[in-house]
C-alpha cells in the first residue's frame, strides 16, 4: 500500500449507537488530527502524514463507547498494518490469560469445529488444535498458505464477507479476540452469527473494556482502529437483545480487556436500568486527570532538553502517546526496542528512528523514557541494569 493513501484519508461518519441504534449524544472527546497508529515504515517520511480529526461517544442509554469517525479498513489494516499477537510481548500474555478463561469454559469438551475470527497469525487456533476435529480462521490480512497444519483452514476475508451458509456452526466454539472493537457494526456480526449457530454453539469473546480504560484514566488506548469499546454493561445489553446470554465473564488486567463466554438462549440476568458505568460526567472527569498527567509529564520532558533522552519501547501506540503529550518526540534522540525486526524503522507520523536494544552503551549521562506504557514491567527491570541517569514512566499506575 502506498503512504499516499495515508495523506487524505476515507472515512464514514456514524450518527448512532451501534448497541441500541440511539442518535449519538453529547459529543465527549474531541481529537482533532489525530494520528493513526500500528505503521512503521522503512524510510525516514519526508512530511507527516496519517492524521484524521476523530470523536469519542458513550451512549447514555445502554453504556456503549465508540468513534464516529471510521477509517477505511483498506487503509488501516493493509499491506503497512504491523500487529501480531506472537511477535507482541504483552499481546502473547493477553493471549494466554483469554486461552486460561477459555479452558475453564469448555472445560474437556472436544468440539467438531474450532472457528476463530480475526487470527492473526494463528496463535490461540496452534494453541488449542487438539479440541477440535477441524479449525478455520478468518482474517483479512492473511492468506490461505500461512498454515501448513492440514486441520487449519484459512479464510482471507472480513468476517462481513464470509458465506456463513457454508460453515457448519453446530457443536462449535467461535472465538474472537481483540477483533469485535475494529468491526464497523458489531451487533450486525453476532446477530449473523446466532442465526446460523444452534444451542449447540459456543462463544468466547475478548475485547477491550471501557471500564478500565476509564478507572485507569488510559485514554492513550484509544485509537482510529478501536471504533467500538464496549463496557461489561453494553455487552450484556446487547446479548440480551439478540436473546442470547452469558456463560462467564472476567476480566484481564493488562490490557483491561473484558472477557465473555455466551451461547443463544434467553438471559436470565438483565442488564440492570440503573447505575450505568461509566457515566458520562466519570469519563469527563477522568480524562481531565489524564489529561494533566499528560501535561505534566510533557514539561518534565522539555525540561530535560539539555540532556540525551532515549525512549525504550517502539509501540505501535507511540503516536497516541505523543499526541497527548503535545510533542513529536523529537525531544528524544531515537526509539530502541528489544525486537530486532524493528531495527532502522521510523514511525509515518513521528520523526523518530527505531535502534535494537544492545546498541544502549554508556548510560550513565542519559535518561531513560519508557515509551511502551503496556510493557513497563518488563522493561523497567532491563532499564535499571543499564544504569541510566534517571528513568522515567509515563502513568504512576504499573
Amino acid at each position: 500500500m502506498s503512504t499516499d493513501n495515508l495523506k487524505n484519508i476515507p472515512f464514514k461518519q456514524r450518527d448512532n449507537c451501534m448497541v441500541c441504534s440511539q442518535p449519538l449524544g453529547m459529543r465527549l472527546l474531541n481529537l482533532p488530527n489525530f494520528p493513526l497508529t500500528e505503521i512503521y515504515t522503512s524510510k525516514k517520511p519526508e512530511e507527516k502524514i496519517g492524521f484524521l480529526d476523530q470523536f469519542f461517544y458513550v451512549c447514555d442509554r445502554c453504556g456503549h463507547g465508540q468513534l464516529s469517525n471510521v477509517i477505511s479498513p483498506s487503509v488501516l489494516y493493509g499491506d503497512l498494518y504491523s500487529y501480531r499477537t506472537s511477535t507482541s510481548a504483552s499481546g502473547s500474555k493477553v493471549n494466554n490469560a483469554f486461552l486460561n478463561f477459555i479452558n475453564k469454559t469448555i472445560k474437556n469438551r472436544h468440539f467438531k469445529t474450532i472457528i476463530e475470527i480475526g487470527c492473526g497469525d494463528l496463535y490461540l487456533l496452534n494453541s488449542l488444535k487438539n479440541q477440535a476435529d477441524c479449525l478455520i480462521g478468518i482474517d483479512p490480512i492473511l492468506e490461505g498458505d500461512e498454515s501448513t497444519d492440514e486441520k487449519v483452514t484459512i479464510i482471507n476475508d472480513f468476517v462481513e464477507s464470509v458465506d456463513l451458509n457454508e460453515l457448519n456452526l453446530d457443536d462449535c466454539l467461535i472465538l474472537c479476540s481483540h477483533t469485535l472493537e475494529h468491526v464497523e457494526n458489531p451487533k450486525k456480526m453476532i446477530q449473523s452469527l446466532f442465526e446460523h449457530s444452534t444451542e449447540n454453539t459456543m462463544f468466547c469473546f475478548q475485547f477491550p473494556g471501557l471500564d478500565s480504560l476509564v478507572e485507569n484514566c488510559r485514554f492513550d488506548q484509544i485509537f482510529h482502529q478501536h471504533i467500538n469499546l464496549f463496557s461489561s454493561y453494553s455487552f450484556n445489553y446487547m446479548l440480551n437483545d439478540l436473546n442470547a446470554s452469558i456463560i462467564q465473564a472476567g476480566t484481564n488486567s493488562l490490557w483491561g480487556s473484558l472477557l465473555f463466554s455466551f451461547q443463544i438462549r434467553p438471559n436470565t440476568n438483565p442488564p440492570s436500568t440503573i447505575n450505568l458505568i461509566p457515566s458520562q460526567e466519570q469519563i469527563q472527569y477522568n480524562y481531565s486527570i489524564f489529561q494533566q498527567r499528560m501535561q505534566n509529564l510533557s514539561q518534565l520532558i522539555k525540561s530535560l532538553k539539555e540532556d540525551r533522552i532515549i525512549g525504550y519501547g517502539a509501540a505501535l501506540m507511540l503516536p497516541v502517546l505523543a499526541y497527548h503529550l503535545d510533542t513529536d518526540l523529537s525531544e528524544l534522540t531515537h526509539i530502541v526496542d528489544d525486537d530486532p525486526n524493528k531495527q532502522g524503522l521510523y514511525y509515518i507520523n513521528l520523526p523518530l528512528e527505531i535502534h535494537h536494544s544492545s546498541t544502549l552503551t554508556n548510560l550513565k549521562e542519559t535518561t531513560i523514557l519508557i515509551t511502551a506504557i503496556d510493557n513497563t514491567r518488563r522493561i523497567l527491570p532491563k532499564a535499571l541494569q543499564l544504569n541510566p541517569k534517571r528513568i522515567i514512566t509515563v502513568t504512576n499506575i504499573i
